[in-house]
């Protein structure tokens, strides 16, 4: 990493941020966000600013990647990060590293995922960056829990979570804080997993209700998305609310919330997790014929993604569903 200080502009910083945060909140459809963001990305290549290129190819390989168009999404942070290395900015060079990674994760090759994991993790530690940190722990552990290694999977979050749980030393925004929020909906979701794959009912709504508390606080679909999944899936291992809790006691209606959140910001890779997650709940319930519809919805998605171990996963539920 250089000592090099890039050169930002802080105008046309504002136009990419609006294009984003208006898909975020639903107010613009994907293919809307893509055209703008694609505009904006010949504009500044014209300019011969590489922070410019590079922040909105960046952007562009985010909604990409929550679209599920994963080789696309991962041409695009390669072609960031050779812009921001170029421009010396070596934050956004481990956002990218975050962001690969990520794309490795839901392909299912976990190998190359923890590489840039770790790289970022290492990276943010160097910069003194606690939000690259706290994200690069909450991806590492989300990888683990994919993997079941949930002793892993729980420490990485943990430390994630003590990180998070207080402003950052350099939060000075509020898009900051929203952002803060959103990863601990991650986590608290993630937790809640793990909480249920060791037969903990109780923990796993304690921390249900936390995913979806900071989920309105964000008020953006999607961790809308995750917070509502979790209650779902929580409160189909709980059985019923505890008395001084106030939610409804029907886990299809936090699933459909969680699968409408998904769908308004066209996040198909997490509508597919939706699908399995209230599969699941339909087989504990008794309703196996109900979930065997919608886990073969999820199976055609996660194939058609290239999501291989989300659909290994589903074929395995399917089996559930038959018995």
């Amino acid at each position: 990493m250089t000592d090099a200080t890039p050169q930002t502009d802080e105008q046309f910083t504002e136009r990419y941020r609006a294009i984003m945060e208006a898909w975020q909140s639903g107010d613009m459809n994907i293919r809307q966000a893509e055209k703008d963001l694609l505009a904006l990305l010949e504009e500044a290549r014209a300019s011969d600013n590489p922070m410019n290129d590079g922040n909105v190819a960046l952007n562009l390989g985010i909604l990409h990647g929550y679209n599920g168009q994963l080789n696309d999404s991962a041409n695009y942070f390669d072609m960031a990060r050779e812009r921001f290395a170029k421009a010396g900015a070596d934050r956004e060079v481990v956002v990218c590293e975050l962001n690969i990674g990520e794309g490795y994760r839901l392909q299912g090759n976990f190998t190359r995922a923890q590489m840039f994991f770790r790289r970022a993790y290492e990276g943010g530690k160097g910069l003194d960056a606690t939000a690259l940190v706290v994200v690069a722990l909450t991806n590492e552990g989300q990888m683990w829990l994919s993997m079941g290694s949930d002793r892993k999977a729980t420490s990485c979050l943990n430390e994630a979570l003590e990180l998070a749980q207080n402003p950052y030393p350099d939060e000075d925004s509020d898009r900051q804080r929203l952002a803060r929020l959103g990863v601990l909906t991650e986590i608290y979701h993630a937790l809640t997993l793990i909480s249920l794959r060791a037969d903990d009912a109780e923990q796993a709504w304690e921390y249900a209700k936390k995913a979806y508390q900071h989920a309105q606080e964000t008020e953006q679909p999607m961790h809308l998305g995750y917070g509502n999944r979790a209650i779902g899936d929580a409160l189909t291992a709980i059985g019923t609310v505890p008395a001084d809790d106030d939610f409804d006691g029907n886990p299809d209606l936090y699933y459909k919330v969680a699968l409408d959140s998904f769908k308004k910001v066209k996040m198909e890779g997490d509508v597919a997790k939706t699908f399995v997650a209230r599969g699941k709940s339909l087989i504990k319930r008794g309703k196996k014929t109900a979930a065997a519809r919608l886990l073969q919805r999820a199976l055609a998605i996660f194939t058609k993604l290239g999501m291989t171990d989300d659909a290994a996963k589903t074929a395995e539920v399917q089996m559930e569903a038959t018995l």
